[in-house]
């Protein structure tokens, strides 16, 4: 499904749905569900799989709808608290907890996590935490009637069990802020509601790359009073998009590591693919390789090599057969290596890096690699209107390439231009810091 056509989607889903709780609205807790099945194109559940979950349903839903606690500490007054639904080790979203918590007093900080690696990080960092656990198979009595699929309605029935939780706790506790790492995500929403009708002031961050027609529509429904944004050209979407939130602009310290100075060989080129349906990904990836097959000769000149980085949610073991497949059928003359982590190491080594509508274009730029935003036609507008010649159509892959790599004083006068767009997508680099300092005024 197109872009325009998800958002056009998901808001008439909004508004002709509704599950009430004491008149606080909870559909919007579906927001990211829905936008995931939509975005990845998955299809129908299938009968078997609904028969399934309504038999586990009916074995477990009856013993514990409620969610069950664990504690690292016996009191505890905290001025905020910070709920995070994401893995210690997803540094991308983790980083914004982890980078902030030493600027703040531990005994004023409470996290709460439905993440075991994250309550045993604060266990060990001697910061207060308390463990999540939702039951699993439960369909509330309120979700019965709305028109979504039987999965959903477990998802929707999870959130709900959140939401009386966090009501509970939040009541109990009183803090002065909380904070999510973006409050459209389940669970976390599902505390800031709580937390605006308890007049807690909350806020949110960007997390990720955000330009226009490009992932932003999820934020227009951002309910935080503040909203931590990277930089200039973030900022002036979010006060736009969100007039009743207040948009700082602080920066982002999470990819620092890419200050230190680079002396990798830019030997690689690299391709970058985000979770959408398989057929499209393998079709452009198909599409891509086609365009080098031209080049072959330039290819082995400057002795560059191919790489398949894959984004998080992809299985490598996957990914690693289609790409063989590929490669016998197109017959290609060079091997293609399939990575999905480390992008640091990766990036740094990148002479050129393809993607499309994807976030790790800024950490290209940030690794001097030399970025290409493929135009497939069918999607938004480009990542960054301000640089000439970023936003390829396909059968122009082919000259821009060799542009790139036989004219050096042409290949400069990107990354030069990339450079530039840089300073205005993330304009600190000390943002943690200057977050604790909000943080702490907010007491």
């Amino acid at each position: 499904m197109k872009y325009n056509d998800i958002e056009k989607f998901i808001d008439n889903f909004i508004q002709s749905n509704s599950v009430k709780i004491n008149d606080t609205e909870l559909i919007s807790l579906l927001l990211v569900p829905i936008y995931s099945k939509l975005f990845t194109n998955r299809k129908k559940e299938s009968l078997v799989s609904i028969i399934v979950k309504r038999i586990l349903v009916l074995i477990y839903g009856f013993k514990n709808k409620k969610v069950i606690e664990f504690k690292n500490f016996n009191v505890v007054k905290p001025s905020s608290v910070f709920v995070i639904s994401y893995s210690i080790n997803d540094k991308r979203n983790s980083s914004i907890l982890t980078d902030i918590l030493p600027h703040l007093e531990p005994e004023t900080f409470l996290v709460i996590t439905d993440k075991d690696n994250v309550y045993e990080w604060c266990t060990q960092h001697n910061y207060n935490c308390i463990l999540t656990v939702t039951p699993k198979w439960i369909i509330d009595k309120r979700v019965k009637s709305i028109n979504i699929s039987y999965s959903e309605k477990i998802v929707l029935s999870r959130g709900i069990s959140n939401f009386l939780y966090a009501d509970k706790l939040l009541t109990q506790y009183k803090p002065k802020t909380l904070l999510t790492i973006q409050d459209f995500h389940i669970n976390e929403r599902a505390y800031t509601i709580v937390a605006k009708n308890l007049n807690i002031k909350t806020i949110t961050h960007q997390h990720g790359l955000i330009t226009v027609g490009h992932n932003l529509f999820l934020f227009k429904f951002t309910l935080s009073d503040i909203v931590m944004a990277w930089g200039q050209s973030s900022a002036q979407l979010f006060k736009k998009w969100l007039p009743n939130s207040e948009v700082i602009t602080i920066g982002t310290d999470k990819f620092n590591d890419y200050n230190q100075v680079n002396t990798q060989e830019k030997s690689f080129i690299t391709i970058g693919i985000n979770p959408i349906p398989y057929l499209e990904n393998k079709k452009l990836i198909k599409q891509i390789l086609e365009q080098f097959i031209p080049l072959n000769d330039l290819i082995s000149q400057h002795h560059l090599q191919f790489v398949l980085k894959l984004h998080p949610q992809l299985r490598p073991e996957f990914w690693v057969k289609a790409v063989n497949d590929l490669e016998k059928e197109l017959g290609c003359p060079y091997h293609i290596e399939v990575l999905w982590q480390n992008n640091k190491s990766l990036l740094e080594k990148t002479r050129i890096l393809l993607v499309s509508t994807s976030s790790l274009a800024i950490e290209g730029f940030m690794a001097k690699a030399s970025v290409i935003d493929i135009n497939r036609g069918e999607i938004p507008p480009p990542l960054f209107v301000n640089i000439a010649n970023s936003f390829i159509e396909l059968h122009q892959l082919s000259d821009e390439i060799r542009k790139r790599l036989e004219n050096p004083d042409y290949s400069k006068s990107i990354i030069d231009m990339q450079d530039k767009q840089l300073a205005l997508e993330i304009s600190n680099t000390n943002s943690s810091y200057k977050e604790s300092q909000i943080i702490m005024a907010l007491k």
